[in-house]
């Protein structure tokens, strides 16, 4: 049976990769963009950096998190 801080860190977790993490790694996008900083990166590489700001350690969410940021970019950013 999982105890009140495992169920608090697995919410926390779920909301982290959910809502957060998507919105900040389409803003890191965009300004590197705006800035001509982009560097012909592949998808991939700001995945992992948004993984790693986040201390997440597997990619079951890869695809779901790629639809949201590319949603996120034509929508709020028009890229």
């Amino acid at each position: 049976m999982k105890n009140v801080i495992d169920l608090f860190y697995d919410n926390n977790l779920e909301y982290n990769i959910t809502y957060i993490m998507p919105k900040s790694n389409v803003y890191y996008i965009a300004k590197n963009y705006n800035w001509n900083a982009t560097y012909e990166a592949v998808f991939y590489q700001h995945y992992t950096v948004a993984k790693n700001i986040f201390n997440i350690s597997d990619n079951k969410d890869y695809n779901r998190f790629k639809s949201e940021v590319f949603e996120l970019l034509r929508m709020k950013y028009y890229l």
